[in-house]
C-alpha cells in the first residue's frame, strides 16, 4: 500500500498480526464523473492502549485515479511527519 511504502524507509514494516501501530483512514469524498477526496485522514494507533497515537490530514481534492498519483502524494505528505519529532 502506498502507506507501507511511505513508511518501510524509516524502518516500519507489516505484519499480519500483533503489529506495534494499526493505521485506519478516515475520508470525506465527492462523487461525480470521478472519484475525488475533499480530505484524507490517517488515525495512527497503539493497539494494546485502543490509544490514538497520532493522525495526520490531507485536505485538497485528491482524486483516486491512480494513474493521476493525487493519493500516493496525499499518503506520502501525511506520513512526511509521522513520527513526530
Amino acid at each position: 500500500t502506498f502507506a507501507d511504502q511511505a513508511l518501510a524507509p524509516k524502518g516500519f514494516t507489516r505484519v499480519q498480526e500483533k503489529g506495534d501501530l494499526l493505521i485506519s483512514m478516515n475520508y470525506e469524498s465527492d462523487f461525480g464523473h470521478t472519484y475525488h477526496l475533499r480530505s484524507l485522514t490517517l488515525n495512527i494507533y497503539k493497539p494494546e492502549q485502543k490509544a490514538l497515537i497520532w493522525q495526520g490530514t490531507a485536505s485538497r481534492d485528491i482524486s483516486t485515479n491512480a494513474a493521476s498519483g493525487d493519493l500516493k502524494r496525499a499518503v506520502d505528505g501525511i506520513l512526511s511527519r509521522f513520527p513526530p519529532r
